[in-house]
């Protein structure tokens, strides 16, 4: 979980950096699909400096991806973010903050 804590309106977070590794057993290049945003349209988290999409990992190759926190209303809020292979395996992680 990446906890944002609170944060101003109007004010984007500190980035949280996200890194992928492809496992020792991972076959081949297998694709990524993501990072994804929960509900993007409507969240406050975002992405940047993403260099995992659409991109190849072979053995123990690694990606990262930042998320800032961006809210525009005040109150709690959570979603997550989640990035898949073709191979078929799967990471996500939820992410949680508060907007003052």
């Amino acid at each position: 979980m990446a906890d944002f804590g609170a944060v101003a309106l109007g004010t984007p977070s500190a980035p949280t950096t996200f890194t992928v590794t492809a496992g020792p057993g991972a076959t081949g290049y297998p694709s990524l699909d993501g990072p994804i945003i929960n509900e993007p349209a409507t969240s406050p988290f975002r992405l940047a400096n993403n260099q995992c999409s659409g991109g190849y990992l072979s053995p123990g190759q690694q990606c990262t991806f930042d998320v800032l926190f961006s809210p525009t209303a005040e109150g709690s809020n959570s979603s997550g973010v989640s990035v898949q292979s073709s191979d078929g395996s799967a990471a996500s992680a939820d992410l949680v903050g508060v907007a003052n």
